[in-house]
This record gives structure tokens, sequence and C-alpha cells, in this order.
């Protein structure tokens, strides 16, 4: 017969933190056994919108595309403020459409609360607070820039190593950041699909309480036990949100569900909602770091940068030291020196080493070279270098041309077209605004 969990067992009386996680201060093996306990009481509920994010292709869930493309919300008008926020000084705000269909859930909990369905003294379950949504992606990652260019000025300064200009800078920077980049990304669109970002940027996901995301024990206690549960549950799914298993109290939208749907073509006649809203709410974060390239090496430049220093230059009687002074670049001055096709490539070599992707030396180039040819045709750089982003974002056995890519890219959009996964728009701009996502 199977022993109930808090029978006495060799002397010892088990309690709830005996099985579930209540901090990271554990051994590695006991953290891995109950988290495992955590999840396996989860999914034994066997409600199908309990949701693994960490698994998967929910795994960049409102952070990309169809084609793997890391994406941002285009557009902070497109975000309306949520009710009944938790800190009330400062309003918690999601996609639009996601917004109104929040609204409606809570009323359901509200109604279900006043009518006797369910307990209405639940701190979380009796009527929902918003105390975490969407969280600027741009403003996460100007922090993050910020330590980036910090700990990469002082790691050069402390290593004594010395340039003169762009010319010299660029090669130190490589050879420094190379292998890195795939924990340390420096472009958007690294840091994007990176575990330094995650679902709250999307607009997508809400969460309802203010508990200790390592506390699985609380999370037991405070929710999943609660008599409310079930019926949250239930509601959820009624509503189109998903829920993470990992943090119960974190809802996210299901934008394939029938009432998001309705929602979203609600809201914006022209989404066709479902997958296509990521092409009517989101654009590549790819644009962001083009737009901002020169910018980005300024600064980085700058932050190793000494006015001057001594170098050993040989002569008659031996060595002679000299002081050298480095050059302090006007803006300008980058445009000039760095054109748009270095910088094109150099982005594209920064996104190669930052997806890991396991190719040769010679490979990267083909593409690169392919990708920058192909922007010279009748189609725009975006289309081109959308392309180039999902190629990088999938595994490939031999790397083809862009053409061959950009041929494959159309037929798969028209076949998703057809099966009304997405707008006609797609199929005119090759993946240059992407009408789907994860």
């Amino acid at each position: 017969m199977r022993r109930p969990p808090r029978e006495i067992i060799k002397g010892i009386r088990l309690k709830m933190n005996d099985l579930y996680i209540e901090n990271n201060y554990d051994t590695t093996l006991n953290l891995f056994n109950k988290r495992f306990l955590y999840r396996k009481k989860l999914f034994e509920l066997e409600a199908n919108n309990i949701i693994d994010f960490t698994d998967g292709e929910k795994l960049f869930y409102g952070r990309m595309n169809i084609q793997e493309i890391a994406i941002a919300v285009k557009s902070q008008s497109s975000l309306k403020n949520l009710k009944s926020s938790g800190s009330p000084t400062s309003p918690k705000k999601a996609i639009d459409f996601v917004a109104n269909v929040f609204e409606l859930l809570q009323n359901e909990i509200l109604k279900a609360s006043k009518n006797g369905k369910i307990y209405s003294n639940d701190k979380y379950l009796s009527d929902l607070k918003v105390y975490r949504a969407y969280e600027s992606p741009n403003l996460k990652y100007d922090q993050y820039k910020t330590i980036f260019n910090k700990t990469l000025g002082n790691s050069l300064k402390t290593s004594n190593v010395f340039y003169r200009d762009m010319k010299e800078f660029l090669p130190i920077l490589m050879n420094n950041i190379e292998k890195s980049l795939p924990e340390s990304p420096l472009t958007y669109p690294g840091f994007i699909k990176s575990r330094l970002c995650d679902i709250m940027v999307s607009g997508l996901a809400i969460e309802i309480a203010d508990l200790k995301y390592s506390d699985d024990n609380k999370k037991i206690n405070q929710l999943i036990n609660s008599p409310n549960w079930e019926f949250f549950v239930n509601a959820c799914d009624t509503y189109g949100f998903m829920i993470d298993v990992d943090c119960p109290w974190r809802i996210v939208a299901d934008l394939n569900s029938e009432i998001m749907i309705k929602a979203a073509q609600d809201v914006s006649p022209d989404n066709a909602g479902g997958y296509a809203t990521f092409g009517v709410y989101y654009e590549p974060a790819f644009k962001e770091t083009l737009r901002e390239l020169h910018d980005l090496v300024a600064d980085l430049y700058a932050a190793g940068r000494r006015k001057n220093f001594l170098i050993e230059e040989p002569c008659k009687n031996g060595v002679i030291k000299k002081t050298v002074f480095s050059k302090s670049y006007q803006f300008y001055e980058i445009l000039l020196e760095l054109d748009n096709e270095f910088m094109l490539k150099f982005y594209m070599m920064l996104r190669f080493f930052e997806s890991g992707m396991n190719i040769s030396k010679q490979e990267a180039t083909k593409l690169i070279n392919d990708t920058f040819k192909a922007h010279s045709s009748k189609l725009s750089r975006n289309a081109y270098i959308s392309i180039f982003e999902s190629i990088i974002s999938k595994t490939f056995d031999k790397i083809g041309s862009m053409d061959y890519y950009r041929k494959a890219f159309r037929e798969m959009n028209k076949q998703r077209f057809a099966r009304e996964e997405i707008s006609g728009i797609v199929l005119d701009t090759y993946g240059e605004t992407s009408g789907g996502g994860y």
C-alpha cells in the first residue's frame, strides 16, 4: 500500500519542505529531485493549459516568430493598462487585446467569488491582481549594454590592451568576446533569445502573485492546494490563457485560442489573429541593432580606450619608449571609416558567434557573402537579413546559397498562407514582415 506523504519514515516525519524546494540552498541532487516532485504533482492534474515553457517551441514563446527570428513589440501604443495592478503606483501593461481578455477573466473570477462558487478570501485567486506584466526589452537591453561595456573596458585596461584606432580595435574586440557571445550576447536579437531575457518582454504574460520563483513549497501551499485553484485553471483555459508550470501565477495568452483570435480581430480587423499577430504587433529585433550598430561600436571603443600609452620601438641603441595617442572619434568619422558593407558583415559575424552555430569559417563566410550579394538585388536589406537570421537559428548540415534559402522560405510561406496561418503580406516581403510566431 502506498504511504501518505506525511507518514513517519525511519523516525522522521516528512514536512512540505522535505518534498518541495523552498530556496536554492540545497545540494544539486536534492534540488533536482524536489523540482521533479513538484512538476510531477502539477502535470498529474492533467490540465491541458498547464505548460512547460522551458522546453521545445515554448522556450522563446513571444520572443521569436515562426522563422525563429527574435522579435520585440513594435510600438508602445499597442499596449494597454491592466486593471487592478498589485502596485497602483506603477500601472502594468499588456498587448491591448490580451488586456481585454484578461479583464474578462478578472470579472469571471470576481463574479464566482461574490456568488459563492469559490472562496472569497483567497489572497491571490479570489480577485485577480496584477503584480508583473510587460517589461520593455529595449530598456533591459540598454541596462545590459552598460554592464557589458563597463566589463569589457575594465578587462581591456587591466590586461594592458591598447589600440590606436578602429582598425586596431575591432580585431581586439572580436578576440576578447568571441567565445563568450553565446552566453553574453552583444546584439539586440542575441539578447532577446538569451537567458538574460524572459517571456515578460512579450506583452503576452501576466503575473497575478508576488511569490518567490524558487519557492515550490509556497507555490503548492498558496496556489495549487487552494480550493479556488481548479476553478482558476478552468477559467484560464476558457479565456485562452496558458499557465506556466514553474510559475503557476504567470498566465500567458494562447494566441491560437479562439477567444484570443477573436479579441485580436476585434481590436484590429487587419489582424487575422493567431500567429499572424506577430507580424502586426512585433518587428524583428535585428532592425534595432542595425539602426544603432555604429553607436554600439563607438561605445565599445570608448569603454576600453586609453587616451595615450607607451610603446617600445627599436632604435640603433636598442629600444626607445614612445608615447602614442589613440584617436578620439566624432560620430561622423566612424560612419566614414566603417561603411555599411563592413558593418553589415560585422553584424552577421557577431550573430554567428552568438548563435553558437557549428559550421566552418568558410561556410560562415559563404553565407555572409551570399547575403550581401542578395542585399544588392531588388529586395530590401531587411528581407534578406530576415532569411539570414532564420538560417542561423537552425541547424544545417551544409550551407547553401542565399537564393536557395529565399526560394525555400517563399515556398514555406505559400504553404502557411494556404493553411491560413499567415496573411498575404508575408509572401510579398519574403520574411521582412513576420507573419508567425511561437
